[in-house]
């Protein structure tokens, strides 16, 4: 963040000389600093002031991340500007000198904390109700009409399912993240949707599960989560049940990361199958929604996986509770309001 703030003030002085660098300062001069991070899970947008800087870490997944830096007005005499532009210049040759010679370089992927969201939880003060409320960002999670999770309905008009998904075995890297955890892909899979192809980018975990069919809740829920060339989500849900253990899902939940932060657990040669997840026909519910953790962004495609009576999806006690002591609790958005939204069925 210092070394930004610095950055802009060196520009604006290089470019315009000391008596314009005291009039850009001090009529205002921002810089709008856009960084792509990818987190289970949310888009990351942030506004700091020359008062005030929002910042904390955020979960997900494919996000924007914007900071702005502003200075306000000051009146400050004729007399004494000479004194301001020799401060203003020693500042910014130390700052940008203590930034070249001691800041670490920033790691791919990973956004500063001094720019990222404020903090959330799934309880509390900073829990579903108030996300709203901690960041400008967030207002979504509070005035969105496509929010989801939602509960869906036994029955809803139908439509025709798409192609079975081009998911390959996703060789296992995990992540906790504080909200979930959280695979990213690096194998070449996507999913083709109303002429639109999406490229699986992670798949994770919520428990209880988010999403409900006519009231009835299940155990946990798996996000895959899809993103098009021209940036569209696509999320694909599956709900499970208590029930036997899932050997699929046996070596992600084996090396699952116990601690929030802990580096990533990467296993060789290990891949998982999502593809063999799925029913052998799967029929979707699909509906127009949000990401189900801040800032909520709205306009994503849920595609809900309807359960196999006969072949329910399961995970054991011992997983679920597992990964609930990994997440430190319920991992659960309550359900949202559907207004106007139409859900269909999309059957093979």
């Amino acid at each position: 963040m210092c070394c930004a703030a610095i950055t802009v003030g060196a520009a604006v002085a290089l470019g315009a000389g000391a008596g314009g660098a005291l009039a850009a300062l001090e009529e205002g001069a921002a810089l709008e600093v856009t960084a792509l991070a990818i987190d289970g899970a949310a888009a990351l947008d942030v506004a700091l002031s020359s008062h005030a800087e929002t910042a904390s870490r955020t979960t997900r997944r494919s996000n924007v991340n914007s900071t702005f830096i502003d200075r306000d007005h000051t009146s400050v005499p004729p007399y004494a500007r000479p004194v301001r532009i020799l401060g203003l210049a020693f500042l910014l040759a130390s700052g940008t000198l203590a930034c070249a010679g001691s800041a670490p370089p920033a790691q791919a992927g990973h956004v500063p904390a001094s720019a990222q969201h404020a903090q959330w939880t799934y309880s509390g003060e900073t829990g579903p109700e108030h996300w709203g409320d901690l960041d400008p960002s967030f207002g979504l999670c509070s005035h969105g009409m496509s929010q989801a999770p939602i509960d869906l309905p036994a029955h809803a008009r139908t439509g025709q399912a798409p192609p079975p998904p081009q998911w390959a075995p996703v060789p296992l890297r995990i992540v906790n993240t504080g909200h979930t955890v959280q695979v990213d892909d690096t194998a070449p899979s996507s999913f083709t949707v109303g002429g639109t192809t999406y490229s699986l980018a992670q798949f994770h975990f919520h428990s209880p599960a988010e999403h409900t069919i006519a009231g009835r809740a299940y155990d946990a829920e798996m996000h895959l989560v899809h993103k098009s060339s021209d940036g569209k989500l696509l999320v694909v849900g599956i709900l499970f049940t208590v029930g036997a253990e899932n050997a699929v899902l046996k070596p992600m939940w084996d090396a699952m990361p116990a601690q929030t932060g802990a580096p990533p657990v990467t296993v060789p040669t290990v891949a998982i199958d999502v593809a063999s997840l799925l029913p052998k026909a799967p029929r979707y519910l699909r509906y127009d929604g949000s990401l189900t953790a801040p800032p909520c962004t709205e306009g994503v495609t849920w595609l809900m996986v309807e359960p196999d009576e006969n072949a329910p999806a399961q995970l054991s006690a011992g997983q679920i509770d597992k990964f609930r002591a990994a997440t430190h609790g319920p991992t659960n958005r309550p359900i949202q309001p559907l207004h106007d939204r139409v859900v269909t069925e999309l059957v093979p």
